[in-house]
């Protein structure tokens, strides 16, 4: 189904295709399916809109992603009507939704889209808009096995695209011809069709066509049990879709390779295809996502975060309205007192409550400027680094540099992550101190823990010249925690550990058993730089945003502290400058 939807995506070549001389080259790739004599002269906003909409969604369906296809296409649909008179615009949108019925092996549902879509382009009299709509119902009915009816629209589809002197167009005709013989299990017939649509499209210089007609001719000699003549049609596609170097008719040539060289017996290079076709695929969706990271995905999550933090501040600022309040009730009693002679103890406990909330406000103002000033410091790097790499961006997407282009998008990425981690410890150790952690104790593996942090972090440490070891415990080792919260305090241990650690140090994790208290100690111990014993004196105190300027851990270390003894457990940290950090975790065992 996915060959027949990229041979249904090969037939909106047929509008500009005309009768291009052969030496004139091929237009751009973004106006091969969406011809320039539609897109040009529909300068509008809305036009440009509905045009850019389409090509997202004709994205979507070479990566089959038909939910976003459909999407894009019932939007763009619903534009062009708008604009309340027929138009070409309005007829490609309908040739989405047909492709994505088609695609969703729905051929049922997109036969009636098809009707109206040729129905548009005879309105339109546009002999090219009506060649395509006859191929669209032709291998629409092809899908729903009414083939007498399929091999009348598709010799009518022939026959315009003569008319019109289009070679590109008569032998996409016939390559749809070829599949509806196929269908039928007809496959001298078949395979006499795609011979036809190779001859005709070696005519003409785009060699769109040609691949196509290769790639016909090798499934039906596939079918025939002509192994070699298969595999050679099979390779000649190939070489040309690597010399055009468009990434879709790759797809196109990579999606049919693989059924190919299996009905030839070849089946390490049919596995091979696969492999290779699956990258592709991947590609093509990793290119999409990329381009969209940049501009939406990354600044709607930091935005919702800081929103979070704003709701937080707000909260800090009525608790200190509230306080001030109470220091007003307090000095107004103290007036009623001072009148009252026998109110002066109650006046002097009052005064006395009133200093220490003072000072409690004080040392909290005080905390929260530190707390401020560390999470400020910490997503300064990552967000300062944005503009930057913006302007690489551009300057790399001028030069057409792919590799350092690509180089880029990952380091964007690496940096909104990292801000967003930074962020995700600050609301937790936040809801911490409001009392919104829910703790939801269950027996857990120990080794199922460190192999999902090891197997988290082994690759940034390997890209950084980094040993991660991992250290299993000898038979079934279970505690009684949290699972989220125990992978939470594990994340940060290590990343704190590869953070500082330098190239060529080892990070050990691992569990042990202490039957004498019957608890389960996690470890996470590097060769790193290690805590001076004034900053090891520091974390073991009270105020968080002191335990956060530790080795410039930010919240990580609170935070583990925080979710250990939130689970009645403890954190220790064992460490000589110099000489690394050994950081247990002990928690209940199950």
């Amino acid at each position: 189904m996915v060959v027949r939807i990229l041979f249904l995506l090969l037939i909106g070549l047929l509008a500009g295709a005309g009768a291009r001389a052969a030496d004139v080259p091929p237009p751009p790739k973004d106006t091969a399916v969406f011809p320039r004599e539609y897109t040009a002269r529909d300068t509008t906003a809305a036009g440009r809109a509905i045009w850019s909409l389409l090509r997202r969604a004709d994205r979507a369906i070479t990566r089959s992603d038909y939910p976003e296809a459909t999407a894009l296409g019932q939007r763009a649909l619903l534009l062009a009507r708008r604009r309340g008179s027929p138009s070409a615009a309005e007829v490609y949108a309908l040739r989405s939704l047909a492709l994505v019925a088609g695609g969703r092996s729905q051929a049922g549902h997109g036969l009636p889209i098809a009707r109206e879509m040729l129905a548009v382009a005879e309105a339109l009299h546009d002999d090219r808009l009506t060649v395509m709509g006859y191929d669209y119902v032709g291998n629409l009915l092809v899908e729903v096995g009414q083939f007498d009816e399929a091999e009348r629209w598709l010799q009518k589809s022939r026959a315009g695209a003569r008319r019109q002197g289009s070679a590109g167009a008569e032998s996409v005709a016939l390559v749809n011809l070829a599949f509806n013989q196929y269908y039928q299990k007809k496959y001298p017939q078949a395979l006499t069709y795609a011979e036809e649509a190779l001859r005709v499209a070696l005519t003409q210089a785009d060699s769109t066509y040609i691949i196509n007609g290769y790639n016909a001719r090798a499934t039906m000699r596939s079918a025939l049990h002509d192994g070699y003549g298969a595999v050679a049609d099979a390779e000649t596609a190939l070489r040309l879709a690597v010399a055009k170097g468009d990434a879709e008719d790759l797809l196109f040539v990579r999606n049919a390779l693989p059924d190919v060289y299996e009905q030839a017996g070849r089946l390490r290079d049919a596995l091979e295809a696969e492999r290779y076709r699956a990258d592709l695929v991947d590609s093509l969706d990793s290119r999409e996502v990329d381009r969209r990271l940049a501009d939406l995905t990354a600044q709607y999550r930091l935005e919702a975060r800081t929103d979070s933090i704003r709701r937080l501040s707000q909260e800090t600022r009525i608790a200190q309205l509230e306080v001030a309040r109470a220091q007003t009730r307090t000095w107004l009693l103290f007036g009623g007192l001072v009148v009252v002679m026998i109110g002066g103890g109650v006046f002097w406990l009052q005064l006395r409550r009133l200093r220490r909330t003072q000072a409690a406000l004080a040392a909290a103002t005080r905390t929260k400027d530190r707390l401020y000033s560390v999470v400020a410091h910490d997503l300064r790097s990552p967000i300062a680094s944005f503009p930057g790499l913006l302007d690489l961006l551009r300057t790399y997407r001028h030069q057409a540099d792919s590799d350092d282009f690509d180089g880029l998008l990952t380091e964007m990425r690496d940096a909104s992550q990292q801000v967003a981690r930074l962020l995700d410890n600050l609301l937790q150790w936040a809801a911490g101190q409001h009392g919104e952690l829910t703790m939801r104790p269950e027996p857990l593996d120990a080794a199922e823990l460190l192999r999902e942090v090891a197997a988290l972090y082994l690759p940034t440490a390997q890209a950084a010249g980094k040993k991660l070891l991992l250290h299993l415990p000898d038979g079934q080792l279970r505690l009684l925690a949290d699972r989220q919260m125990t992978r939470a305090v594990l994340r940060n241990l290590s990343d704190n550990a590869l953070k500082y650690l330098p190239a060529g140090g080892v990070v050990r994790i691992g569990a042990e058993a202490d039957a004498a208290t019957n608890t389960v100690r996690l470890f996470v111990h590097d060769n790193g730089p290690g805590l001076t014993g004034a900053q090891l004196a520091r974390f073991t105190g009270q105020n968080p945003a002191a335990q956060a300027e530790v080795r410039g851990t930010g919240l990580g270390l609170p935070l583990c502290r925080l979710l250990t003894e939130r689970q009645g457990g403890r954190l220790l940290l064992e460490s000589e400058s110099g000489q690394g950090l050994r950081a247990v975790v002990v928690l209940p065992a199950a």
